[in-house]
C-alpha cells in the first residue's frame, strides 16, 4: 500500500467578489505518494451559478536550484489544437491547428527550439485530445534524467515559460530570471467566461 502525505488549502470568496455571483467555497488537496506521485484535487461549491476555473501555477525546472533556464527541457503534449492569442495576448476564442506552428509539441521537442517565434515566450492553451482522465504530456530534463508526467480530467493545458520572471529571489537566494522555469496548468479553456472556443 502506498503511503501518502497531504496538505489542504481552503479559500472562500464573498458574494459578488470580482463581480461574480454567489459565494464560492474552494478546497485544494495536494497529495504526495511514496512513489513520488503528486495529485492535486480541486473541489468547489457555490451558493449561486458562477464560473469557476481552478488551476495551479507551480513552476518547474527539473535541472534543480540555480541550474539556469528551462530551455533545454523537452516537452510533449497530445494536442492538435490551441486557442490563439490576439496582439494583446488575450485568447481569441478561436480554435487553431498546431500544424506548422511553434506550438506543435505532439512529439518530444526542446522547449527553446522555437520559443522566439511565440511573442516573448510561450503562454498558450493547448486543447488536449480525448476526454476524461488522460495523459496531458510529459516534461523531460535529459541531462538529469528527471521527468514529470501529467494526467488530468480537464479540457486543456496552459503552457507558460516564465516570460515575466524578473530576477526575484527564491531558494538559497537564487535569482529567477526570464525562462528560469515553466508552468503546465491543467484547466478549463482559458478566458472561457468571456469567449467560448469556436
Amino acid at each position: 500500500k502506498k503511503k501518502e502525505k497531504f496538505v489542504y488549502s481552503f479559500h472562500t470568496t464573498t458574494k459578488g467578489e470580482s463581480g461574480f455571483p454567489g459565494q464560492v467555497n474552494a478546497t485544494v488537496k495536494y497529495i504526495l505518494s511514496s512513489d513520488h506521485q503528486l495529485t492535486i484535487d480541486y473541489h468547489a461549491t457555490t451558493t449561486k451559478p458562477t464560473p469557476i476555473n481552478m488551476t495551479n501555477h507551480a513552476y518547474f525546472n527539473l535541472g534543480g536550484d540555480a541550474s539556469g533556464t528551462m530551455l533545454d527541457h523537452q516537452l510533449i503534449v497530445p494536442a492538435d489544437k490551441i486557442i490563439p492569442l490576439d496582439d494583446e495576448h488575450i485568447p481569441t476564442g478561436e480554435i487553431a491547428s498546431v500544424e506548422n506552428t511553434p506550438f506543435d509539441f505532439r512529439t518530444l521537442t526542446r522547449v527553446g527550439d522555437r520559443i522566439d517565434e511565440s511573442f516573448i515566450g510561450y503562454d498558450i492553451m493547448f486543447l488536449v485530445n480525448g476526454e476524461g482522465k488522460r495523459p496531458f504530456g510529459k516534461l523531460v530534463h535529459g541531462s538529469s534524467g528527471r521527468a514529470v508526467t501529467i494526467e488530468s480530467t480537464q479540457k486543456g493545458l496552459q503552457f507558460y515559460t516564465g516570460n515575466y520572471l524578473d530576477g526575484g529571489k527564491g531558494h538559497n537566494g537564487t535569482a529567477y530570471d526570464k525562462h528560469a522555469a515553466l508552468c503546465l496548468e491543467t484547466q478549463n479553456y482559458s478566458d472561457s467566461v468571456n469567449n467560448q472556443p469556436h
